[in-house]
């Protein structure tokens, strides 16, 4: 198991067994900030969804163990995490980095995605489920239901997936 996973299933569980947020991790999280979003599924259904492609907490083990606990125990749309499930969770750790504003499309160059943000939604798109930098954005503009006259902003990010 990754270690960034394991962090967040830790996070998970030790929320679970004392209803607060795990203090001690590894001093090898305290040194970098990165952004995180931790998604959490059981059974391979989705449970919950947590994080942002910028760093929100003073450091990469916090931001690790919040987001795990949000999408854990804080996604109201989904059932909860419970002792029983708890060894059914499968976690994926997005890390992301080298966070830009993208203006234009001929500039995304060798990144992995872009988050579109509109009306305070974030819609993550990731250039590997596409054949060109067009259909990325083409489809960004479609899920988050954009026109022209909208006012959004899109970042472009590299990231690292966690299993």
């Amino acid at each position: 198991m990754d270690y960034y996973v394991k962090l967040a299933y830790d996070a998970i569980k030790y929320y679970l067994e004392n209803k607060t947020y795990l203090r001690d991790f590894d001093e090898k999280f305290k040194k970098n900030s990165n952004g995180i979003r931790v998604e959490v599924k059981i059974n391979g259904g989705l449970k919950g969804i947590s994080g942002s492609i910028f760093p929100t907490r003073k450091n990469l083990g916090l931001d690790i163990i919040h987001e795990a606990v949000n999408a854990g125990f804080f996604d109201f749309k989904f059932n909860p995490i419970t002792k029983e499930n708890l060894k059914d969770l499968e976690i994926k750790v997005f890390e992301f980095f080298d966070v830009e504003k993208l203006r234009f499309i001929e500039d995304f160059k060798d990144y992995d995605g872009i988050m579109l943000t509109f009306m305070e939604e974030n819609y993550y798109v990731y250039r590997k489920d596409f054949d060109s930098d067009i259909e990325m954005l083409e489809k960004a503009l479609e899920i988050s239901n954009v026109d022209s006259w909208d006012n959004f902003s899109i970042d472009k990010f590299r990231m690292k997936i966690h299993k």
